[in-house]
C-alpha cells in the first residue's frame, strides 16, 4: 500500500504504544495521496456540475494527489 508514489502513510503510528487511550493495531491507514484526493474532492465535485460521473470526479482528485505529491518533491523557486 505504502510506496514513494503514493506518499507514505498520512498518519502514521506506532504499533508499540502502550497507552490504552493511543492503543494502535500497527496499522498505517490511509495514504497521503488517498488523503490528498478526499481534501480535493470539494473542489471538483460542486452540486450541478452537469454530466461528471463519479468516476471522472475520483479520476480528476487523484490527478490533483499526485500533482500535490510531485510538488513536495520539488524545491521552491
Amino acid at each position: 500500500m505504502n510506496s514513494p508514489q503514493d506518499g507514505g502513510a498520512a498518519f502514521p503510528h506506532s504499533p508499540f504504544s502502550t497507552s490504552a487511550s493511543n492503543w494502535s493495531d500497527g496499522s498505517q491507514g490511509m495514504t497521503l495521496r488517498d488523503w490528498f484526493a478526499g481534501m480535493a474532492l470539494p473542489s471538483v465535485y460542486k452540486e450541478g456540475v452537469g454530466e461528471i460521473t463519479e468516476t471522472e470526479i475520483a479520476l480528476d482528485c487523484y490527478r490533483i494527489a499526485d500533482a500535490m505529491l510531485a510538488a513536495r518533491g520539488k524545491e521552491a523557486a
